[in-house]
């Protein structure tokens, strides 16, 4: 895995189990990774150091020797790269990916932990460089590669500088915004060389990339250098038309900043769609309580049919009244049947000349009697009061 000799903490990145607790500031033995050995970690080194799989090649380069063990152990290439395919055509690629990330941790660690120069720092970083790139973290290695680059550049180490960023262009994808970054940087390396053809020629084909990528920013940057560039050689007007590109593509990337940021504040169709369906459950929800504050069709139709009911007790009441004023009507409606009047004594003729005498009143005389009045007004009542409950008798049955 390592393409360098590797010592015992190396090792532990690749075998021992993750704890914090067991990292330790660098003293008189080195720092220590945080990373617990497994317990037979010394009896499967030594196994492979007889089977030949490892190779002893002594204390290796530093100031510093692994804790405990300050020899370094070495893979053969050949069984090395035997190893790696095997592993890929038996569908363990994801393994071998793993074990190169935890490579690229291990030299990390070392540059940021391990007392030593700077240039050493920059060879440990190029190592975890390489086995970012091998594992396919290829956004990871592109930022430690800027960090290289960065180093490269302040001491002046052009040649080197854009020797890496050629190879890093070689591992890139040709359609990506990270390889238009790159061309712009070999071409900012370029004019620091006072190479202005190579960098106007870098210049243009990183904004011809970033605009095929749509990428504005990255346009507007890449102009703004070739107007730099220009002015610089005494071309004003270039330099001017240069920069008006730039402003023109910065102007176009704000509004589609904000044409994002609009975009995300509006809900998407997912929570739309979210948003419509809790809506439903809610109406759903409201539905089912008004159901049950509502009768059930059971308790309706039971009602109904005490409806029903009510009008036939209606009507027999009815009736019962009709056959009450019915049968006073015809009371009132009988004939009233005086006792029969006393025979009137015959009266003598009175002489020739003489006046009958004045009887007192009808009675006296002995005329017949004529029905009180207030009988008859008692029987026109009557009937008025039985027309009426027939009228009633009706209305009830009609309803």
């Amino acid at each position: 895995m390592y393409r360098e000799p590797a010592d015992r903490n190396a090792v532990l990145f690749q075998a021992g189990e993750h704890d914090w607790t067991a990292a330790r500031a660098p003293d008189k033995d080195g720092p220590a990774p945080p990373f617990q050995p497994p317990a037979d970690l010394a009896d499967s080194v030594a196994a492979c150091v007889r089977s030949g799989l490892l190779t002893v090649v002594g204390t290796g380069r530093g100031e510093y020797v692994a804790v405990g063990d300050g020899r370094r152990y070495l893979v053969d290439r050949w069984i090395a790269s035997s190893l790696q395919v095997r592993l890929a055509d038996s569908g363990r690629a994801a393994e071998l990916a793993a074990a190169h990330q935890r490579a690229a941790e291990y030299w990390q660690w070392r540059a940021a932990a391990w007392p030593q120069g700077r240039r050493s720092d920059v060879h440990d970083l190029l190592e975890a460089r390489q086995h970012l790139f091998s594992a396919g973290a290829t956004d990871a290695a592109s930022q430690l590669t800027e960090v290289i680059c960065a180093q490269l550049h302040a001491w002046g180490d052009l040649d080197r500088e854009a020797e890496l960023i050629l190879s890093t262009l070689d591992l890139l994808p040709t359609e990506s915004a990270g390889r238009a970054g790159w061309l712009h940087e070999l071409g900012a390396t370029a004019q620091v060389r006072r190479d202005f053809a190579e960098a106007a020629r870098r210049y243009h084909e990183a904004a011809a990339l970033f605009g095929s990528l749509g990428e504005e920013r990255g346009v507007a940057r890449c102009q703004h250098s070739l107007g730099v560039l220009a002015q610089a050689q005494g071309e004003y007007r270039q330099a001017e038309r240069h920069y008006r590109l730039a402003a023109a593509a910065d102007q176009r990337a704000t509004a589609a900043d904000q044409r994002a940021a609009v975009s995300d504040r509006l809900p998407s169709p997912a929570d739309r769609r979210a948003t419509a369906s809790s809506e439903r459950a809610e109406v759903s929800g409201r539905r089912a309580e008004v159901s049950g504050r509502l009768p059930s069709p059971a308790d309706r139709r039971a009602t109904a049919s005490g409806r029903r009911a009510a009008p036939v007790a209606g009507q027999d009441k009815a009736a019962a009244r009709f056959e009450s004023a019915a049968g006073e009507t015809r009371s009132a409606a009988a004939p009233v049947t005086d006792p029969a009047p006393a025979p009137v004594p015959a009266q003598p003729r009175p002489p020739l000349g003489q006046h009958a005498p004045e009887a007192a009143d009808a009675d006296a005389v002995g005329l017949p009697k004529l029905h009180k009045p207030w009988l008859l007004i008692g029987s026109a009542a009557a009937m008025l009061g039985a027309a009426v409950g027939v009228l009633g008798f009706m209305a009830v049955v009609q309803h």
